[in-house]
């Protein structure tokens, strides 16, 4: 029996994805966009030391910005006939609750089973962007509705084991595995999403890997400190501002390539 060519993420694609030409002015496009990063989690360095917002603010914002993002790639999606776009609208929607939930709840990152119930939903959050980093199509449809569906078990069971079950709490060494695991796929993914991004000239694609490195860097910092603040603030707005960043070019070029049969056959690759 033959193996099968089409699995979500390989050594071969990898390879492939590194070792290709990047195209025409995607290097300067990208070192401008990493730029726009730096200078955005700089500025929102500033304004959160000025303002310093409460963790209830931080979560609207973040929740507010990442459904944004969510809304406007899933409608380019919808427009420009483009299933990776469904995807990588699933994974943003996924990452926009996953990561202001814990402080809309008053949760730290060690509190009852909240580490445990983030870390499967990141998961799901990183099954959705491999899917979407795969060169083409296959009908995934039922690993897609699967994955959403569990990400929302996920949430759910987060919110009522808050209110319901406070004392209720998941081993440290496991939840902090998991937790680790989980942040440290959503990272990867993300920079195999700006590499495949780069060498097929995707912007959206790359646009969203970026995204997700500055969450999962965030992330990062957020454990390092220990609570949420400092340095993990700044990085979680500029993720969210990335994921605006790529949803609002992403909806413009597919209204005007709506109307030309070439450029919607390109955009839903």
């Amino acid at each position: 029996m033959i193996p099968s060519t089409r699995t979500p993420v390989t050594t071969r694609a990898v390879t492939r994805a590194v070792t290709r030409p990047l195209p025409a002015g995607s290097a300067r496009t990208f070192a401008a966009e990493c730029a726009a990063l730096v200078g955005t989690a700089l500025t929102a360095g500033l304004v959160v030391r000025s303002a310093e917002p409460s963790m209830q603010v931080s979560a609207v914002i973040l929740t507010v910005g990442g459904a944004i993002a969510t809304v406007l790639i899933a409608l380019a999606g919808h427009a420009s006939g483009s299933r990776r776009a469904g995807r990588i609208a699933a994974a943003v929607a996924g990452a926009a609750v996953l990561v202001p939930l814990p402080r809309a709840l008053g949760l730290s990152m060690r509190h009852g089973l909240w580490p445990l119930v983030g870390a499967v939903g990141m998961f799901c959050v990183v099954v959705l962007l491999a899917l979407a980093v795969r060169r083409r199509s296959a009908a995934v449809t039922p690993v897609v509705a699967i994955t959403a569906a569990v990400l929302g078990v996920a949430i759910v069971v987060a919110g009522m084991t808050a209110s319901l079950a406070p004392d209720l709490r998941a081993p440290a060494r496991l939840a902090g595995t998991a937790d680790l695991l989980a942040w440290s796929g959503a990272g990867a993914a993300g920079v195999l999403a700006v590499l495949a991004g780069l060498r097929r000239d995707r912007p959206l694609l790359r646009r969203i890997g970026l995204a997700f490195v500055a969450l999962a860097s965030a992330h990062a910092a957020e454990l390092g400190q220990g609570a949420p603040g400092g340095l993990s603030d700044p990085l979680y707005l500029a993720g969210v501002a990335a994921m605006l960043g790529a949803g609002v070019p992403f909806l413009l070029s597919s209204r005007r390539g709506s109307a030309v049969p070439g450029p919607r056959a390109e955009l839903s690759r």
